[in-house]
C-alpha cells in the first residue's frame, strides 16, 4: 500500500509502501504536523477515504506507530454474456432483472450489441438473475441464474447465459370465400404431419379462423375435411413449416369457390286441372341461345336438369302434347354461385283451341300422292281462311283452325288430271289432338316424254358424251339419245309403257352403268319424265409415301407405316424401302389415314397421322411427303465418384443451365451416386456443382455437354471429385497460467524443409486462422511473442491430412517473462541536477547484496536480469555536501514485466555546516588559547558559546544554513578584544568547515615615534581626502576606510570588523608589517599616492602621513591604539 506524507501545506515530504509485513518506516521527519495520505490502495480494498493526521513533536525519543485499517471492497460487479445455445451467437436486447435474496428488484439490464450486460457496485451478497424479456424466437429462461459477491472481489464475475430457440409454432387458418373474401365458419381441417398421421382437427370459427398452437418444427399439410354447403371442396392439401425459432403465428389463408353448377327441376301441368303432363319436350338455353341440353317429361310431368354451369337460361318448349298449345314464351332462370337446392318451377299448358287439317292428295288409280296442287280453305260463310298446297308427298297442312265449319275448295288442278268437281266439307272441333285427315283424288289424262340427265355420282357436274340406247318391253332400241355439255339428252312422245335406258358409251374416267334404268310412262303425265343417271368416277387410286428428314431432306428407310380407313381398321402396312418410299396400290375410293407404326432411332415419332383420300376417277399414282424430326430431347445421367477410390459419392448437389447461365434444374445425386436429368432439350449445357460433400473439393469448373438432335441414348457424364488437399488451422494463444487470450503474438507457418508458407498475428480473441494449407506436415513457429512473455522456444508441429472437414484447432501456452530490469536515476531534490558516483546496491528480501552500481554522468544506473522478487536499493556512498539515503528503497520484479522500472532517488545537499577558529597573535601568529566567542544567527540569538583551545581552535559544528556572526566576548589575556563581530554563511551542500583566522593586538601602548618621511616622495595630505586605496586592489586604502577586506577574498580586513578573513582563502593581518597582505595577493600601492598605514587590530595597514606635521607617529601599536581610544 502506497503512502504519502504530506506536511501543513501539503506538500509531499515523502512517499512510502508497505513492505510484506505491512509496514512502512518514515525517518528524519522534521518537528511539525504531518498528514498520512493513502495514495494506491490493494486490489479488493477500499482506498483510505481521510488522511491520517499526526505530528512530530521536540524532543520525542520513539518511533510513532501508527496503525491503519483498510476495509476489504463490499461492491463487486457481474458482466452477462447472453448468447444462443447451438450457435453461440451473442443475443442483444435480453431484459434481465437483478433480484435480491428476498427477490426485490435491484436494478434491470438489457444485453447490447455484443450480448453484454453488466452491473457494477452490487453490494456483497446472494443475488438471482431472472430474465424478465427474452428475445422473439427464444425459449425465455424459466430458472433465475444465481450468484454471489463476496467480500473483496477484484475481478469481474463473468455469467455466459444460453438461450434455446423455440421448437414450436403456431398457425392461423383463415377461410374464405374466394371472390367476395367473405369469411367461412364450419369448415373442418385435419392438421397432417410428414408422414400422413393426423396430429389434430380444427373447426374455422364465426370469423373464418382456425388456430394450431403448439406444433413441433417440421413440416405439415392441412387437408380440408369437411367443406361448406354450396362450396367446392379442397382437393389439395396446403403444405406448411413449422421452422426453429418462429417468432409469429404462420397465417394460411385459404380460398374456396363456390360450387359453380345447379340444378333445375321442371313440372308440366294442365293450366285448368293441374293433371300432370307427361312427353313434353323442353330445350334448356343459355344467354345466346345455344341449346345445352334437351329435356321431356316423365310420366309424374317432372323434368331434371343436372350439372348447369352458373349462369341465365331459357326453358324452351319445343314439343307439347297434343291437344294442348304450345308454350309460346321460353322460362327465364338463373343458376347462381353456391346454389345447395334444385331450382324447381311449375310450367302450366292450356287445350288447343283450334285443329288441324292434313290435306292428302292421290292419283285415283295409282294413289300417288299429287305434289302442286292449290286448295282454298272456306269458312261456314264462304270466306277464304287460308290457301294451302300439296307438297311432294301429296299433303298440304292446315294449321290453327278455329272450332267451327269449313270447305276445301281445289283452285288449281295439277296437269294430267281431271279437277275436282265439288268443294269437301269438314269441322273443327275443341280439343282435337290429332290432325284431321282429308283424302283428295284425282284421275290421270295419257301419254309422255323423257328428260335424261347424266352427273357425276358425287359431286353432281353435269356429263357430257354419254351414249344411252331407249329400250321398250322386248328390247327393242325406240331411240338412242347422246347427254350435251350440260349432261341434258331427251326422247318425247312416249306411248304410255315401260321402258329400259341402256347406257352404250360412259364418259371418260367413269365406270360404264352395267344395269339398265328402267322407267315408265303413265296416264296423265302433264311433264317430262325425268331421269338423273348418276356415274361413278372410278374408285380405285395407288398412293406413293415418300419419307423425308425434315431439315435435310434425307431419304429415311424402314419406317413403318399403317394405312387405316375412316373408321381406323388396318387396310395395308407398308415399309419404307431405301429411297424412303412405299407404295400402296387399289385403294378403294375413300378417305384414310396414314398412321407411322414404327420410326427410326433418332427420330421423333409421327404423333399426328397423315389424311389422305383416294377420289373417284383418279387416274394418277397420289404422292404423300412425310417428313420427320429428330428428336429435340435428351437425357443425362450423372455418376459421381471419388477420384481415387472410384466410391461412388452421394448426396452431390448439381445445377443444369444452359448457355445464358439459366438454372434449366437442380438434381442430387442419389446412393448410387447418380442423377438423372430427362427431356433436356436440343443445345449446350454446364453442369454446375452447387453442394459438394464434407472433405472433397467443389469442383471449380463447369462441365460442359451437349444435347444433339436425334439422341437416342442417354448422355453418361462421370464427374470425379478430390478428397480436399487442404486444410485450415486455427490457433488460440492464451497464457500458460491465467488461461487469458494474447492478442498480437506472430507466428510462421513452416513446411517440413522449413520453408516460411504464411505468417499470422493472433486478434484480440487470441486467434490466428491459417486456411487452404496443403496436405503435409507442418511447424508453428512464434516469431514474436508478446512484451512481458517468453517466445516459444520449441515449434508446435502439426498434419493437415487429406479430406478434412474441420478445421485443425492449436491451443498455444506462452509463460510470462520471470526477469525484469531496473533504471536508477540519481538527481538533486531541489535542483533536479543529475548526480554522478553515486554508489548504490541491490539487495534481495534476504539482504544479499546481488549487484553494486555507480551513476554515470547522466545520474542514471541500471540493472538487468533481475529474476521476479522484491529488492531494496541501498545507497553506499553518497556525493560530498550531500546527505546519504538512510532508508532503501524497495522494488519488486513481477511476471511479464516488458518495461524497465523506473526509480527517481532524490539526495538533499547537507543543510548543517561546521565554523574553525583559529586565533593567533597578530604580530607573531603565535595561538591564543582561552579567547571566547559567541556564534550569533542572523537574529542576534546566541547559537553556541566556545573557547579556543591550547591549540588557538575552536569548533561550532551542525550549524543550519544561514548567516551567522563570530562575536569575541573574552580575549585572550594581553590581548585586545576584538570589538566588531565577523560575518560567516553557511550555506547548503557545505564539505568543508569555515575556517575563521582571528588575530589580536597585544593590549601594551607603544610611545609614539617620528615617522621619516621618504625623501623621494614627500606628499602634503589631503584633509579631506588623505588617502585613497582602490577596493579592488588590496593594499590601498581609503583614508575613511583605512582597509576592506572582502570576506570572499582572504587577505582583505573590514576596519571595522577587525580579524575577518575569507573563510575559502584565510588571511593574516600582521600590525608590524604594515602594507602587507596576503602573500598570495600582494600589495598594490599607487605610485602617484605614497602611502602611510596605521595599523589596526587583525588587519595589514599602510603608514599615512595624515595627522599633518603635529602628528609624529611613534610606533605603528600606538597609532592604532590611539586611534580607536579617539573612536
Amino acid at each position: 500500500v502506497t503512502f504519502e506524507v504530506q506536511d501543513e501545506k501539503d506538500k509531499v515530504v515523502t512517499k512510502v509502501t508497505t513492505d510484506k509485513d505491512g509496514k512502512a518506516t518514515i525517518s528524519d521527519l522534521s518537528v511539525g504536523k504531518y498528514k498520512l495520505v493513502e495514495v494506491e490502495s490493494l486490489p479488493g480494498y477500499k482506498k483510505l477515504a481521510k488522511p491520517v493526521s499526526f505530528e512530530i513533536t521536540k524532543g520525542m525519543t520513539e518511533v510513532l506507530s501508527l496503525k491503519v485499517e483498510n476495509e476489504k471492497l463490499d461492491k463487486g460487479s457481474v458482466e452477462i454474456t447472453k448468447v444462443d445455445k447451438d450457435s453461440q451467437k451473442v443475443l442483444e436486447g435480453v431484459v434481465f432483472e437483478v433480484q435480491d435474496e428476498q427477490g426485490k428488484v435491484v436494478t434491470e439490464v438489457t444485453t447490447d450489441k455484443e450480448g453484454k450486460a453488466k452491473i457494477s457496485d452490487l453490494s456483497v451478497g446472494k443475488y438471482k438473475l431472472v430474465e424478465k424479456a427474452g428475445l422473439p424466437g427464444y425459449k425465455k429462461l424459466t430458472e433465475p441464474v444465481s450468484f454471489e459477491i463476496t467480500k473483496g472481489m477484484t475481478t469481474v464475475l463473468s455469467m455466459k447465459v444460453e438461450n434455446e430457440q423455440l421448437d414450436k409454432g403456431s398457425v392461423e387458418i383463415t377461410k374464405v370465400d374466394k371472390d367476395s373474401q367473405k369469411v367461412l365458419a364450419g369448415v373442418v381441417f385435419e392438421v397432417q404431419d410428414e408422414q400422413g398421421k393426423v396430429v389434430t382437427e380444427v373447426t374455422t370459427d364465426k370469423d373464418g379462423k382456425a388456430k394450431i398452437a403448439d406444433l413441433s418444427a417440421g413440416k405439415y399439410k392441412l387437408v380440408e375435411k369437411e367443406s361448406l354447403p354450396g362450396y367446392k371442396k379442397l382437393a389439395e392439401p396446403v403444405s406448411f413449416e413449422i421452422t426453429k425459432g418462429m417468432t409469429e403465428v404462420l397465417s394460411l389463408k385459404i380460398e374456396n369457390e363456390m360450387v359453380d353448377t345447379g340444378n333445375v327441376e321442371i313440372t308440366k301441368i294442365d293450366k285448368d286441372n293441374k293433371v300432370s303432363l307427361a312427353g313434353v319436350v323442353f330445350e334448356v338455353q343459355d344467354e345466346t341461345g345455344k341449346v345445352v341440353t334437351k329435356v321431356t317429361t316423365d310420366k309424374e310431368g317432372k323434368a331434371n336438369v343436372s350439372d348447369l354451369s352458373v349462369g341465365k337460361y331459357k326453358l324452351v318448349e319445343v314439343e307439347s302434347l297434343p291437344g294442348y298449345k304450345k308454350l309460346e314464351k321460353p322460362v327465364p332462370f338463373e343458376i347462381k354461385k353456391g346454389m345447395t337446392k334444385s331450382l324447381a318451377f311449375t310450367v302450366e299448358n292450356e287445350m288447343v283451341d283450334t285443329g288441324n287439317v292434313e290435306i292428302t292428295k292421290i292419283d285415283k288409280d295409282s294413289k300417288a300422292p299429287l305434289e302442286g296442287i292449290v286448295f282454298e280453305v272456306r269458312d261456314s260463310k264462304g270466306k277464304v281462311v287460308t290457301k294451302v298446297k300439296t307438297d311432294k308427298d301429296g299433303k298440304a297442312n292446315v294449321s290453327d283452325l278455329s272450332i267451327g265449319k269449313y270447305e276445301l275448295v281445289e283452285v288449281e288442278t295439277p296437269a294430267g288430271y281431271k279437277p275436282l268437281e265439288k268443294p269437301i266439307l269438314f269441322e273443327i272441333e275443341k280439343g282435337r289432338v290429332t290432325a284431321l285427315q282429308l283424302t283428295v283424288e284425282n284421275e290421270l289424262v295419257d301419254t309422255g316424254n323423257v328428260e335424261i340427265t347424266k352427273v357425276d355420282k358425287e359431286n353432281k357436274d353435269a356429263l357430257a358424251d354419254a351414249v344411252f340406247e331407249i329400250q321398250d318391253e322386248a328390247g327393242q332400241v325406240v331411240a338412242k339419245i347422246t347427254t350435251d355439255k350440260k349432261g341434258h339428252a331427251q326422247v318425247t312422245n312416249l306411248s304410255v309403257g315401260t321402258y329400259k335406258l341402256v347406257e352404250v358409251k360412259a364418259p371418260k374416267g367413269y365406270k360404264q352403268l352395267v344395269d339398265p334404268i328402267t322407267f315408265q310412262i303413265e296416264k296423265g303425265m302433264t311433264k317430262s319424265l325425268t331421269l338423273t343417271v348418276e356415274n361413278e368416277m372410278l374408285d380405285k387410286g395407288n398412293v406413293e409415301i415418300t419419307k423425308v428428314d425434315k431439315d435435310s431432306q434425307k431419304v429415311l428407310a424402314g419406317v413403318v407405316f399403317e394405312v387405316q380407313d375412316e373408321q381406323g381398321k388396318v387396310v395395308t402396312e407398308v415399309t419404307t424401302d431405301k429411297d424412303g418410299k412405299a407404295k400402296v396400290s387399289d385403294l378403294s375410293v375413300g378417305k384414310y389415314k396414314l398412321v407411322e407404326k414404327a420410326g427410326l432411332p433418332g427420330y421423333k415419332k409421327l404423333t399426328e397421322p397423315v389424311s389422305f383420300e383416294i377420289k373417284k376417277g383418279m387416274t394418277k399414282v397420289l404422292s404423300l411427303k412425310v417428313e420427320n424430326e429428330l428428336l429435340d430431347k435428351g437425357s443425362v445421367e450423372i455418376t459421381k465418384v471419388d477420384k481415387e477410390s472410384g466410391a461412388v459419392l452421394a448426396g452431390v448437389t448439381f445445377e443444369v443451365q444452359d448457355e445464358k447461365d439459366k438454372v434449366v434444374t437442380k438434381v442430387t445425386t442419389d446412393k448410387d451416386g447418380k442423377a438423372t436429368i430427362s427431356d433436356l432439350s436440343v443445345g449446350k449445357y454446364k453442369l454446375v456443382e452447387k453442394e459438394s460433400l464434407p472433405g472433397y473439393k467443389k469442383l471449380t469448373e463447369p462441365v460442359s455437354f451437349e444435347i444433339k438432335k436425334g439422341m437416342t441414348e442417354v448422355l453418361s457424364l462421370k464427374v470425379e471429385n478430390e478428397q480436399l488437399d487442404k486444410g485450415s488451422v486455427e490457433i488460440t494463444k492464451v497464457d500458460k497460467e491465467s488461461g487469458a487470450i494474447l492478442a498480437g503474438v506472430i507466428f510462421e507457418v513452416q513446411d517440413e524443409q522449413g520453408k516460411v508458407v504464411t505468417e499470422v498475428t493472433t486478434d484480440k480473441e487470441g486467434k490466428a486462422t491459417i486456411s487452404d494449407l496443403s496436405v503435409g506436415k507442418y511447424k508453428l513457429v512464434e516469431k514474436e511473442s508478446l512484451p512481458g512473455y517468453k517466445k516459444l522456444t520449441e515449434p508446435v508441429s502439426f498434419e493437415i491430412t487429406k479430406g478434412m472437414t474441420e478445421v485443425l484447432s492449436i491451443k498455444v501456452e506462452n509463460e510470462l517473462l520471470d526477469k525484469g530490469s531496473v533504471e536508477i536515476t540519481k538527481v538533486d531534490k531541489e535542483s533536479q541536477k543529475a548526480l554522478e558516483g553515486v554508489v548504490f546496491e541491490v539487495q534481495d528480501e534476504a539482504g544479499t547484496v546481488v549487484k553494486e552500481l555507480t551513476t554515470d554522468k547522466s545520474g542514471k544506473a541500471k540493472v538487468s536480469d533481475l529474476s521476479v522478487g522484491k529488492y531494496k536499493l541501498v545507497e553506499k556512498a553518497g556525493l560530498p555536501g550531500y546527505k546519504k539515503l538512510t532508508e532503501p528503497v524497495s522494488f519488486e520484479i513481477t511476471k511479464g514485466m516488458t518495461k524497465v522500472l523506473s526509480l527517481k532517488v532524490e539526495n538533499e545537499q547537507l543543510d548543517k555546516g561546521s565554523v574553525e577558529i583559529t586565533k593567533m597573535a597578530a604580530e607573531s601568529k603565535n595561538i591564543l588559547s582561552g579567547a571566547v566567542f559567541e556564534v550569533h544567527d542572523e537574529k542576534g540569538k546566541v547559537v553556541a558559546r566556545v573557547t579556543t583551545d591550547k591549540e588557538g581552535k575552536a569548533k561550532v559544528s551542525d550549524l543550519s544554513v544561514g548567516n551567522y556572526t563570530l562575536v569575541e566576548v573574552e580575549a585572550p589575556k594581553g590581548y585586545e578584544k576584538l570589538t566588531n563581530p565577523i560575518p560567516f554563511e553557511i550555506t547548503k551542500g557545505m564539505i568543508n568547515s569555515v575556517q575563521l583566522e582571528v588575530l589580536n593586538e597585544l593590549s601594551h601602548l607603544v610611545p609614539p615615534g617620528p615617522e621619516k618621511p621618504d625623501p623621494e616622495k614627500p606628499e602634503k595630505p589631503d584633509p579631506e581626502k588623505p588617502e585613497t586605496t582602490d577596493p579592488e586592489k588590496p593594499g590601498t586604502t581609503d583614508p575613511e576606510k583605512p582597509e576592506t577586506t572582502d570576506p570572499e577574498k582572504p587577505g582583505t580586513t573590514d576596519p571595522e570588523k577587525p580579524g575577518t578573513t575569507n573563510p575559502e582563502k584565510p588571511g593574516t593581518t600582521n600590525p608590524e608589517k604594515p602594507g602587507t597582505t596576503d602573500p598570495e595577493k600582494p600589495e598594490t600601492t599607487d605610485p602617484e599616492k605614497p602611502e602611510k598605514e596605521l595599523p589596526k587590530t587583525g588587519q595589514k595597514m599602510p603608514v599615512e602621513p595624515y595627522m599633518g606635521a603635529l602628528l609624529v607617529m611613534m610606533s605603528f601599536g600606538l597609532l592604532v591604539l590611539g586611534r580607536k581610544k579617539q573612536g
